[in-house]
């Protein structure tokens, strides 16, 4: 996994010592619990998705585009993930845009939501979520928006 995460830091020619210098030091800042002597066949759905994003930021981008990054996880690793990823985005502060059908983890991840209609594509409805972090997921602010942004969504035409 080491030299999975390391791939754009050997792309932008930084040496093998100072690539793994560079991914254990990404990875204890972040806090996360990687194996990083693993191969991808023997982690689990969530590890591989942790991994492909710390992949993503460790080259520290300006923007990082999520395109339905949980689809594919059950609940637990869900969960994991969006822990990850906001310990990831407190880390690096990179700018993420979150593409998903989940309006959950939107509203609880996001600092913004947009809700976009299908065909025309048009903004139904937008806000700024301005709740502290750490969220919880009970928070009933939390709970609130994300009823408010269902009714628009169902309301849609």
């Amino acid at each position: 996994m080491l030299d999975n995460i390391a791939l754009p830091l050997e792309l932008h020619g930084f040496s093998r010592r100072g690539r793994v210098k560079a991914v254990h030091e990404f990875v204890e800042g972040v806090g996360i619990d990687l194996p990083l002597n693993m191969y991808p066949y023997q982690l689990s759905g969530g590890q591989k998705q942790v991994v492909v994003i710390a992949r993503a930021l460790i080259g520290k981008p300006d923007l990082l585009v999520l395109d339905e990054p949980f689809v594919s996880l059950d609940f637990k690793h869900t969960i994991l993930v969006q822990e990850v990823l906001l310990r990831l985005w407190q880390f690096t502060k990179t700018t993420m845009l979150l593409v998903t059908h989940d309006l959950l983890s939107a509203v609880y991840l996001a600092d913004r939501v947009f809700l976009l209609s299908p065909r025309p594509m048009r903004i139904i409805s937008s806000g700024k979520i301005d709740l502290p972090r750490p969220r919880s997921r009970q928070d009933p602010k939390l709970i609130s928006l994300l009823n408010k942004l269902q009714r628009a969504f169902l309301t849609m035409e």
